[in-house]
């Protein structure tokens, strides 16, 4: 029997606009294959999205603060509320996870940095000894202000996980900016090819934590 030597997964997926129906359908039949398969192996898995909610009125916050749209934007990357929605807990069953697959739809923005930040500050204080992340996104951090500022922010994020001993893995789902974020990424240009090339991507990195037992 095969069995996930001391690791624990935690799998991100971008939720944003950008991921349109067929992408998000796509990206849902390959969540359920991955998910299966951690249980399969044993392994502790949290999966969640991530995006931003409702529309934020800028010009209504200009007003109210008596500061210029520029000033804001220079000084927030952010406006409208950052939206983390669960897909899987570290402590729930697989089963839990299937249920809320189907509900989830793109909208927002693509807030990468903080999704990247919430999910390692669970994921380290798991007691396995390997820890992994996986972050599923098919474009540029942003949210209202300069993307450069929040792919800056994703890649001292991503430096400052690297750190702590999490081994963080990119897949850029039909783009390729995450490569600039993540050093480990991989590329899937065929929407179609996602769930097989996940799974490959699952068995090449869990290969060394694996064993067989009985």
């Amino acid at each position: 029997m095969i069995q996930g030597r001391s690791t624990a997964v935690c799998i991100l997926l971008d939720a944003s606009g950008s991921m349109t129906s067929r992408k998000m359908s796509v990206a849902r039949d390959a969540m359920r294959v991955l998910l299966d398969a951690l249980a399969d192996l044993r392994v502790a898995t949290e999966a969640f999205t991530f995006t931003t909610g409702h529309e934020f009125d800028l010009n209504q916050a200009c007003q109210s603060t008596g500061r210029e749209a520029q000033e804001l934007r220079e000084r927030f990357s952010r406006f409208a509320n950052l939206e983390i929605g669960a897909i899987k807990r570290f402590d729930e069953p697989v089963k839990a996870a299937m249920r809320r697959l189907p509900s989830i739809r793109g909208s927002g923005l693509t807030p990468l940095g903080e999704a990247m930040h919430i999910g390692a500050k669970r994921l380290i204080t798991r007691p396995e000894t390997r820890k992994i992340m996986l972050v599923l996104t098919d474009g540029r951090a942003g949210c209202e202000s300069r993307d450069e500022a929040a792919t800056i922010h994703a890649k001292h994020t991503a430096q400052r996980i690297e750190q702590t001993g999490i081994e963080l893995i990119g897949v850029g789902i039909m783009d390729d900016s995450v490569s600039a974020i993540v050093a480990d990424t991989i590329v899937v240009h065929a929407l179609e090819d996602l769930p097989a090339q996940l799974c490959k991507l699952l068995g090449r990195t869990l290969k060394r934590g694996l064993r067989h037992v009985g």
